[in-house]
């Protein structure tokens, strides 16, 4: 006897078919890879091919923030053989996904669905890092899938527990600093329970990726963080001069992007009016990620670091503005087309080489001629490694001086790409800015120790200044020496619990201890 699915149940098909094809068509318009993922897709190389996990081969540093995306990608790209359309694709099923859950795990309404995936799909900071090549997408899934377990109600089984935990700890793992989206939500969560014994296993199982991956950088690469948090973090900027920036780029995106911001406002507001524990600890966590990310300074890429806060903000929507969901939906459209350069009409002529005067651009109207997917065919990146044999046999010798990402990757394993920003570099990240108020979001230039070129050449330490010497020598023994002698061990002790004075002295050093230079970028 067959069975006839009710009109609702139709309907709830049809809704959500509406909302994929929508979301896999406007992807595919919008589908690009940005300039950082360079940097992750040579170390995805490197790996791969049997040379560590590391920017350049002969010195073990972590240059990537997302180690589950990296793994995950390493993986992909080793099973395909491609770069270029594996890293998009796997940006895409993460999407979709996305989109799938938010239709039919929080138990929306289908004007709630349509409301929630309007406001992520008319807003440029989501649409625009759905791909670019860079963690977000999967960072957007695993977000989406702690608060899905959020709303379970909890059962007398570790299930719930074990994915709400599992959730947080993997995307902690995707990206630190995401863990104050979920802060909140999981102390609130602990602090109801009257059960809380029985987390005891739940919270041992889900700790076991992070104290992995944690052990393992210990051990490889001789620190817990990747040398990016020293490089971006630890740059002696004043905290007002980081401030001022910050605000700047939360200024940046509503000037390009007239529903990010609103929207994120609005479900705080509507949070702390009317929500639920629940809503208000997950508003509580995006406003922590804004305030965050403002006291860092903000960041080079228009809206990369809003789309975490907005997704939260699109579930608390949902969930709060059922009655007049139709009205809203109508609103947010309103306020994406109105936009400028809406995301709804991006083509494949979509580009833009403007920075603001605070060093903020859109990325991906940057980028998107070379390696966008409607516009680059072949891909550009594809066309720079057709040449190159990722087979390493042995360093010229040659430190160039170069940048990072895409033209980083197109240089090939056995050159050492030495950059003044110090992201791959694990002496130069630890200096302060060298360059006072001459730099821009994300791109903190140190000026270079005099005979540090010359020491990655030779293989040997040829540093001018005497203190600075002998702390290279010990972060040689870090990223260079065999993983378990006790001299390294004693150097990772060193290394990460003190620095020498000449460090706080370090921009006062003229000519003779450092090498002249000219800052990259200027500030207005």
């Amino acid at each position: 006897m067959s069975s006839t699915a009710t009109p609702s149940s139709w309907k709830a098909r049809l809704l959500l078919t509406g909302i994929l094809l929508a979301a896999l068509l406007l992807w595919l318009r919008t589908a690009w890879l940005s300039d950082d993922s360079g940097i992750t897709l040579r170390v995805v190389l490197n790996f791969i091919s049997g040379l560590g996990p590391n920017f350049n081969v002969d010195e073990r540093v972590q240059v990537f923030t997302h180690p589950l995306w990296f793994l995950l990608l390493s993986a992909l790209i080793a099973i395909s053989g491609e770069l270029y359309y594996s890293t998009l694709l796997l940006s895409l099923l993460c999407t979709l996904g996305l989109f799938y859950l938010l239709c039919r795990g929080l138990q929306f309404s289908p004007r709630q669905q349509l409301l929630a995936a309007l406001v992520l799909l008319g807003s440029r900071a989501f649409i625009d890092y759905s791909s670019s090549g860079l963690e977000n997408p999967l960072s957007h899934l695993l977000l989406l899938l702690f608060v899905v377990a959020l709303y379970r109600p909890p059962v007398a089984s570790t299930r719930r527990d074990l994915g709400l935990l599992l959730a947080a700890s993997l995307l902690v793992l995707n990206r630190l600093d995401l863990v104050l989206l979920v802060a909140p939500a999981l102390a609130m969560d602990f602090y109801l329970r009257r059960d809380r014994l029985r987390l005891v296993l739940p919270i041992a199982l889900a700790a076991l990726p992070l104290l992995g991956w944690f052990g393992f950088s210990l051990v490889y690469y001789g620190a817990f963080l990747p040398n990016t948090a020293a490089a971006k973090l630890a740059t002696g900027i004043p905290a007002s001069s980081l401030l001022t920036t910050g605000l700047a780029y939360l200024w940046d995106s509503l000037q390009r992007d007239y529903l990010t911001l609103p929207a994120i406002a609005l479900a705080i507001a509507s949070a702390a009016w009317r929500g639920d524990w629940r809503e208000r600890s997950l508003a509580l966590g995006a406003l922590l990620y804004l305030l965050y990310v403002v006291s860092i300074g903000g960041d080079f890429m228009s809206g990369r670091f809003l789309a975490a806060p907005l997704l939260l903000s699109a579930v608390i929507i949902g969930r709060l503005w059922a009655g007049p969901a139709t009205e809203l939906a109508v609103l947010v459209a309103l306020l994406a087309l109105l936009s400028p350069r809406p995301v709804w009409l991006s083509g494949s002529d979509f580009r833009d080489p403007q920075m603001t005067p605070r060093g903020v651009a859109d990325e991906r109207a940057f980028y998107f001629p070379n390696t966008g997917l409607l516009s680059a065919t072949p891909p550009a990146i594809q066309r720079g490694l057709e040449k190159l044999d990722w087979r390493y046999e042995k360093l010229r010798g040659s430190a160039e001086i170069y940048t990072l990402g895409l033209a980083g990757l197109q240089r090939g394993p056995e050159i050492h790409v030495f950059d003044p920003l110090g992201l791959a570099n694990p002496l130069v990240s630890r200096l302060p800015q060298g360059f006072g108020e001459h730099w821009r979001p994300g791109h903190f230039q140190r000026r270079i120790p005099r005979g540090l070129v010359e020491s990655i050449e030779s293989g040997e330490n040829r540093i001018a200044h005497p203190e600075l010497a002998t702390w290279y020598d010990d972060i040689r023994l870090l990223s260079r020496a065999p993983l378990w002698t006790a001299e390294r061990w004693a150097a990772i002790w060193r290394v990460n619990t003190s620095q020498p004075e000449v460090v706080e002295r370090y921009t006062e050093l003229g000519d003779e201890y450092l090498v002249p230079a000219q800052p990259f970028f200027t500030r207005y």
